[in-house]
């Protein structure tokens, strides 16, 4: 289900997904508040391994100095929050590694899931079917877009997709996420002007 939320709710012991392109300062910024994070480069080991240092990372950042840093990321909007009971590093990357690429009506292509607008911009566009392959091994996503906080989070437990399978995005999803980009930039101008 997705959920527009008041404000950021309280996060236990959260996994951080971030960007590198969006957020390019965030590995410096993690190493300098912890000096041995725990972290995994999403693309590294795929065929956009070259991009690597540019993709997707997932952070552990359960150390008192890097965790407010990284919920100041969910605030922002260039971070996201990934909750789950026994939720790991590993299980993320394997995880998200099988979401690279999806399935649209135009044929195979790649998937920026790490990025907060995109992902919030599917919003409650997404099926059940979606959601459990979106959410894998996640209870919870949490980020948020133009200041305004979201999750997508299970309804009740239940069997993730094969890992196999493809997220398919449908005429629908994309024309949702394209009426909530044109929603933004409005609202940007319109803030603006």
């Amino acid at each position: 289900m997705f959920e527009a939320l008041t404000d950021l709710p309280p996060l236990e012991s959260p996994l951080f997904l971030v960007h590198q392109a969006l957020r390019p300062d965030a590995l410096r910024r993690l190493y300098e508040q912890e000096p041995q994070p725990r972290l995994r480069f999403v693309y590294q080991g795929t065929t956009q391994d070259e991009a690597k240092l540019a993709g997707p990372m997932l952070i552990d950042a359960n150390q008192p100095a890097a965790e407010p840093y990284f919920l100041k990321g969910v605030r922002e909007g260039w971070a996201m929050a990934l909750v789950g009971p026994g939720l790991t590093l590993d299980a993320a990357n394997t995880h998200f590694k099988t979401l690279l690429w999806t399935q649209t009506p135009r044929g195979k292509a790649l998937f920026n899931f790490a990025l907060p607008d995109a992902l919030g911009g599917l919003g409650d566009s997404l099926d059940s079917s979606q959601l459990n392959r979106l959410l894998g091994p996640l209870h919870r996503l949490i980020g948020s877009t133009d200041g305004q906080f979201w999750q997508f989070r299970r309804n009740q437990p239940g069997r993730a997709m094969a890992e196999a399978d493809p997220l398919t995005l449908t005429p629908e999803n994309l024309q949702h996420m394209a009426r909530q980009r044109r929603h933004r930039l409005a609202r940007a101008l319109s803030r603006h002007y």
